[in-house]
């Protein structure tokens, strides 16, 4: 790092910071007042700054009374927490009396995650942190205030600044091409017509991913009806877009800078969702799940077939678990991938190596009995089932050992996903109309929509960013 004399003072300092736990300070120790960790942690300058103490931020620039440090948090209503760490120096001949933290902090938004301490002895350095975390905005807004170092012969004064964007975007695709939108985390939805080219809309699918939504669907109830797909900024106006009549989609994901769709048995994907290119089949079985799970693409179909794909171009490896058995759902969480499906029994397929080898579990069995899909979320695992009077919700904290959650005879609960901690589900009884629920642990839900006009509501996603 350059001395400190070379760095030029900054006027604005930008913060964009991660997620992950602040440095242990380097004073370490069992009070405040322990600065004997480290001396000055950069090397010592030609010529020192014209100041009792000098704060430096934590990429290395020098902060001068004045400087406004901005952060961006994560979006409103997430408990995400950002940083800002500075690193304090004595450069005088005499200890600074730094009195009670409380009195350095003033506005809102800002507290401290690692204090000062109440004495800096000369040429010592203590570390400090500051939090601040967008839980309590429900809206996009801006949180300033100020941090003021007392005990200096002048005064110290660094302005804080925290924008916190709006919450994260919330829509669920409706038979007939109507649209769920949300932006409270899932408790309130408002209603939007069906979109022009949609009116026929079945079988649908919703990801999000490159600042943007794409929506696929059947473009009719026929089994070889051809796939629609079609982007939108929030869900609201959508854009149909550029594809050949193929077979539908069955699931879609982003990842790897790209939409990629797992169509009958082959792929389709797109880098923004406009326009769609289309992997040729190859005749083998129906892929009917998909996910990204970080690194690549897995999807499981018929016939138990898993297939991995490290571009989302063409699929790389391939497996069969039992051709008897339909895989019909795949979830990717704490280091653990699921699969679930059956053929007159519900399965449960864990594996920790991306399905090189799995654990296969038979949770009931019975005529027509069957998993359809899987979700994971803070440390819990649930996957929803059919099949008549089948159980049709299982949770789990080990993705091994699952227990039943107690649900109303005859009614059929289907996962559509989570955000931000919430599960999300939807009974459609035939006929009837759609009902949308949210839980955080999987055992208790809320209504939170309700539908009369019996059309289902059938694909779920969320904004990442």
């Amino acid at each position: 790092m350059p001395p400190l004399s070379r760095l030029a003072p900054l006027p604005l300092i930008t913060l964009v910071m991660a997620c992950a736990e602040p440095p242990a300070p380097r004073d370490s120790g069992p009070s405040n007042d322990d600065t004997s960790a480290e001396a000055d942690p950069w090397p010592d300058p030609a010529e020192l700054p014209d100041a009792e103490l000098s704060v430096v931020s934590e990429d290395g620039a020098l902060l001068l009374s004045g400087a406004t440090i901005t952060v961006e948090t994560a979006a409103a209503g997430l408990d995400s927490p950002r940083w800002v760490t500075l690193t304090l120096t004595n450069r005088g001949d005499e200890a600074l009396a730094l009195s009670d933290a409380g009195a350095w902090l003033s506005g809102e938004g800002f507290t401290w995650a690692t204090p000062p301490p109440d004495t800096l002895p000369p040429a010592q350095s203590a570390r400090v942190s500051l939090t601040v975390n967008g839980l309590a905005a429900t809206e996009e807004t801006e949180w300033r205030g100020a941090l003021t170092i007392p005990g200096l012969s002048a005064p110290f004064e660094l302005g804080l600044v925290a924008t916190v964007p709006r919450p994260l975007r919330l829509v669920v695709a409706i038979e007939g091409g109507g649209t769920l939108t949300s932006d409270d985390y899932g408790a309130t939805w408002a209603e939007l017509p069906p979109f022009e080219g949609a009116e026929e809309a079945q079988r649908g699918t919703l990801a999000w991913g490159n600042g943007r939504f794409l929506r696929t669907f059947a473009d009719g109830g026929d089994w070889s009806d051809p796939g629609v797909y079609a982007t939108s900024a929030l869900g609201e106006d959508w854009t149909i877009s550029l594809a050949s009549d193929e077979f539908w989609p069955s699931e879609c994901a982003y990842g790897l800078g790209l939409f990629a769709c797992a169509r009958s048995d082959a792929l389709s994907w797109s880098a923004t969702g406009g326009a769609i290119v289309h992997e040729q089949t190859a005749w083998r079985d129906m892929l009917i799940g998909l996910i990204f799970d970080g690194e690549q693409f897995v999807g499981v179909g018929r016939a138990g077939r898993i297939v991995t794909s490290d571009d989302g171009l063409a699929w790389d490896t391939e497996v069969n678990y039992e051709e008897e058995d339909y895989l019909c759902d795949v979830a990717y969480g704490d280091g653990l991938w699921v699969a679930v499906g059956g053929n007159n029994r519900q399965l449960v397929l864990v594996s920790d190596d991306r399905f090189a080898t799995w654990t296969a579990q038979e949770l009931t069995a019975g005529s027509y009995y069957s998993l359809a899909s899987v979700a994971y979320t803070d440390g819990i695992w649930l996957i929803s089932g059919n099949g008549g009077s089948a159980q049709t919700l299982w949770s789990s904290a080990d993705a091994l050992t699952w227990s039943t959650v107690t649900t109303p005879s005859w009614t059929t609960y289907e996962l559509l996903g989570v955000a931000a901690g919430w599960f999300f589900s939807t009974v459609n009884p035939r006929g009837v109309g759609g009902e949308l629920y949210r839980s955080r642990d999987g055992l208790s839900w809320e209504t939170v929509h309700t539908r009369a006009d019996g059309l289902d509501l059938h694909a779920f996603a969320a904004e990442d960013r």
